[in-house]
């Protein structure tokens, strides 16, 4: 079992079995650091787009999970953005921190009858997840978020019980990877508008992060900064920050989403939605996705985004109202 809350390698339980713990304590860094926060600091920034609050919460989450390993954290980071925007650097980021491999998921592995994957493991990676149209994912996933103990069913094996201090990342180039419930409290999720950056920027950062100190002096700043402002009794379980992407999910997801429901600053991040869904093509496979947020056409979207603000209107491209032919009218939402 992982046992962080215990430094001994053999642990005997209350039934006077031998446990082994297989918890490795993360590493320290190393001697005559020179790094400072900076790079990494603007990069996050960079990725954040200018929201403050998202970021913030980012930076207490993997503080918890990197200080605090004995608790597990019942909701998930998602993250979603354009390719090669730093998904991945988050992620690899936590995984060296805690001495883990840089192993990841996909969304299909995850729906699998078999966990290995489960074992020996506190940051469960998940990349290019584009699991809408699956509800069951939704439910199925947020158990691995909450429940003490899991099922651990390896092939070829018997299932075992096995302690559950994982944790988990998810990371998509689709925006809105997963149906949300309207009322969702497992998932802390933020879409990155972040334009992408030349091969060099990555070349230069991940040097920076990865085999010049880097990360060790984000980790730094994280404990001095970030940890002292965690309550660590509550924040594993408390509901997350709520960023608008996320808001605007959940009403999607449960069909609520229409004009007298948004605000101008909600219907301005649709508008931003509805461009970014236009921009990834979203609309393909045959009409299959059976994605929209409203019946996409001219008649309705105009006085929609008429009857409020200018900046919601301006967010909208007028060619993309203009070419009714290739938008299919889908009422599934």
């Amino acid at each position: 079992q992982l046992m962080p809350d215990r430094k001994e390698r053999v642990v005997t339980d209350e039934n006077n079995l031998k446990i082994l713990n297989l918890f490795r304590q993360p590493p320290k860094a190393p001697a005559n650091l020179n790094a400072n926060s900076g790079m990494a600091l603007d990069f996050f920034k960079y990725f954040f787009h200018g929201d403050t609050e998202a970021m913030e919460h980012t930076f207490k989450w993997m503080a918890h999970f990197l200080f605090v390993p004995q608790q597990k954290i019942q909701h998930a980071l998602m993250f979603s953005s354009g390719q090669g925007t730093g998904k991945g650097t988050i992620a690899t980021m936590l995984q060296k921190l805690a001495d883990e491999d840089e192993a990841h998921l996909t969304a299909d592995q995850l729906k699998g009858q078999h966990q290995s994957w489960f074992i020996n493991r506190r940051l469960i990676r998940i990349e290019e997840v584009k699991e809408y149209n699956d509800n069951n994912f939704y439910n199925k996933i947020k158990t691995y978020f909450t429940e003490p103990f899991y099922t651990v069913n390896p092939k070829h094996k018997n299932p075992f019980q096995y302690k559950n201090i994982s944790c988990f990342f998810l990371a998509s180039n689709w925006i809105n990877p997963i149906a949300l419930e309207s009322d969702d409290r497992r998932f802390f999720y933020f879409h990155s508008k972040a334009k992408k950056r030349p091969a060099e920027y990555w070349t230069d950062l991940n040097k920076y992060l990865f085999q010049d100190g880097g990360m060790w002096a984000f980790k730094d700043y994280l404990e001095k900064h970030y940890l002292p402002q965690l309550d660590i009794k509550t924040f594993a379980f408390d509901k997350p920050y709520q960023t608008e992407w996320h808001k605007m999910s959940c009403l999607a997801s449960s069909g609520r989403l229409r004009n007298d429901h948004l605000t101008n600053a909600q219907l301005a991040q649709a508008g931003l939605m509805y461009k970014e869904y236009r921009s990834q093509r979203l609309f393909g496979d045959n009409n299959r996705r059976k994605i929209c947020w409203w019946d996409y056409s001219s008649a309705h979207l105009e006085p929609l985004f008429n009857s409020k603000t200018k900046f919601a209107r301006d967010l909208l491209d007028k060619s993309y109202l203009d070419n009714e032919h290739d938008i299919p009218p889908l009422y599934e939402w």
